[in-house]
């Protein structure tokens, strides 16, 4: 694969896939596995939440481990734990196994997740990284096309089984790709990625760099509210009298309208500086949230009034999520590997947080769910201005 060639794209882009293959096609059938394990609608949201600390903890451990053996191998043993963690869920006989495996499933796609990104920038500078993430995103987003829609279907016939037998042909395929087409990408393999000492003095360097930290933390903040709506939303609307099939169509709106402004993000940037548009898509998610939540606690509630604003926060994480990857991992490229695992350790942590209080404040209605999205992207708001506004003048140079 060449720099800037449309293989990176379409191979980063697949990668990035499988977070929403993970949890997108599992979202409709949290119902069914309730009823199907005779368990409470808690314990089935575990394996959610427990997937986000494994999918967090595991992407803490691969940044570091691809930084010293180069991303080839990790990529490829990660895809080995995904295929056998899908068949152990597959034919998991409780709950409990299932959760486990789930958690286990969690680090194969982890290795996914951030190689894809750390690869990105190995070839790109910072402004390419952005243009090239913000391709890869819309490529993730066209994933929630159809993954909730195909898991709320394959829920209904032939049963949730079917769901994992799906993510075990997904990871033998992207296996069989990454170690026939990938060529190892990493410029310098680190000696001493690995060590325990050296990965406490990255993380915490990264950790005092207000353009990281800003990026990250603001970026996790967006990524946690939308963590509420996936625990909390295939309830909310079962509330309105969705089936899971119905359920899993709104995510194609929802997928839409981050594709579009992810598409809309790699356009906007030969224009606009980095900083200045990720604090307008701030805006614009918490204008749209603050939106949703009126409705959500009036009698206007209902599946359109509660739609029609979350579809304006999609759209701007659509800016969110490249700029903000591109930002965290732009500040320090020599630890590209480093930096993507802890702001994706942060984002899962923060989404497994929100997506354990999104289940734990449902009562029946949409209004609890409305309110922890807005306290979450506020949150994020906040942080930009503490963080990065500051910085702003230097960044903007830097674009």
């Amino acid at each position: 694969m060449r720099p800037n060639s449309l293989a990176i794209i379409a191979f980063t882009g697949t990668l990035t896939m499988f977070g929403p293959f993970s949890t997108d096609m599992q979202v409709p059938m949290l119902p069914a596995l309730t009823e199907y394990f005779a368990s409470s609608a808690q314990r089935a949201q575990l394996s959610m939440s427990l997937f986000m600390i494994g999918f967090g903890l595991g992407q803490f451990i691969m940044g570091p481990i691809s930084d010293r053996f180069g991303r080839k191998p990790v990529l490829m043993g990660g895809m080995v734990v995904f295929v056998a963690a899908s068949a152990i869920c597959a034919l998991a006989p409780s709950i409990e196994v299932l959760i486990t495996a789930r958690f286990l499933q969690a680090f194969g796609t982890a290795s996914a997740y951030v190689l894809s990104r750390a690869v990105i920038r190995d070839m790109h500078d910072s402004a390419g990284t952005t243009r090239v993430m913000s391709f890869a995103m819309m490529l993730m987003g066209s994933t929630s096309l159809y993954a909730p829609a195909l898991g709320g279907l394959l829920v209904e016939w032939p049963g949730w089984q079917a769901v994992f037998a799906v993510h075990v042909v997904i990871g033998a395929a992207m296996f069989l790709a990454t170690w026939r087409f990938y060529d190892e990408s990493v410029p310098v393999k680190l000696a001493d990625a690995m060590r325990p000492l050296t990965v406490l003095r990255n993380c915490l360097f990264l950790g005092r760099d207000p353009v990281f930290y800003g990026y990250a933390l603001s970026l996790g903040l967006v990524v946690a509210a939308m963590g509420v709506f996936v625990s909390s939303g295939p309830f909310v609307f079962r509330a309105f009298g969705l089936a899971p099939s119905e359920f899993g169509l709104l995510f194609t709106a929802i997928a839409v309208t981050f594709m579009t402004g992810s598409l809309l993000c790699s356009r906007l940037t030969r224009r606009i500086a980095s900083v200045r548009l990720f604090r307008i898509a701030l805006f614009v998610a918490m204008i749209a949230i603050l939106v949703m939540t009126a409705m959500a606690l009036s009698p206007l509630a209902s599946v359109v009034t509660i739609m029609a604003p979350l579809m304006g926060v999609s759209f701007a994480m659509g800016f969110i999520m490249p700029l903000g990857f591109a930002g965290a991992l732009g500040a320090h490229p020599h630890l590209a590997g480093t930096a993507s695992s802890f702001a994706g350790f942060q984002q899962a942590m923060l989404s497994s947080v929100s997506g354990i209080a999104g289940i734990a404040v449902f009562d029946g209605t949409a209004g609890p769910m409305a309110l922890l999205m807005s306290a979450f992207i506020c949150c994020a708001l906040l942080v930009y201005f503490f963080f990065l506004y500051p910085q702003r003048h230097r960044l903007s140079q830097q674009n």
